[in-house]
């Protein structure tokens, strides 16, 4: 839908997007042409300060679209920028970032509800809503717990991509965030 409609991989979409809200597209549309360094720790460790997560990527998506925090801007919740959001429920910003907030629901269609999304800048993976069959329940205050997954079987700390704000991520960064530059 972001793209240009000269561009083969644009799509038509009206309808309802992310909870249940009227799609209205935003004026923003995809680069093509971003290019991101992520520097994620290899072997992530909890911090002994947790820091917040910025405005902008604060992790990417196994598909290589960043993930945003639940903020539209400082402070602002996602309330009226929700209605922006694609069939696969994310959008692009001003710079052309696209991006998701919420579930990738691309990725949660073709890989399953408990899939691997991505991982946060502080190394700790991201996983769909649903575990052992469920929704998640149970989660601590940086939206994640320590569990085996299909990937850790030795089991690792991990956040879950909610339909409930915060979402991705609640009170920051579960370990020490590397860093995003583009």
């Amino acid at each position: 839908m972001y793209y240009a409609t000269t561009n083969a991989k644009y799509e038509t979409f009206s309808g309802t997007t992310f909870g249940g809200t009227t799609f209205n597209k935003n004026p923003n549309t995809i680069n093509t042409t971003l290019a991101f360094t992520f520097k994620i720790p290899l072997n992530p460790v909890a911090a002994t300060t947790h820091a917040a997560t910025p405005l902008g990527a604060i992790g990417v998506s196994i598909n290589g679209v960043p993930f945003f925090n639940q903020y539209a801007g400082p402070n602002q919740p996602l309330t009226n920028e929700v209605t922006s959001f694609d069939q696969y429920w994310g959008h692009p910003q001003a710079t052309g970032v696209y991006h998701y907030h919420v579930e990738p629901t691309y990725l949660t269609a073709t890989k399953g509800k408990e899939a691997l999304l991505g991982f946060l800048l502080d190394g700790f993976p991201v996983y769909g809503p649903n575990e052992n069959g469920a929704a998640v329940t149970g989660l601590d205050v940086y939206h994640g717990h320590t569990s085996a997954t299909a990937d850790y079987p030795n089991g690792i700390y991990h956040y879950h991509i909610t339909n409930m704000d915060p979402y991705i991520n609640g009170n920051g960064f579960y370990g020490t965030a590397g860093t995003v530059s583009n």
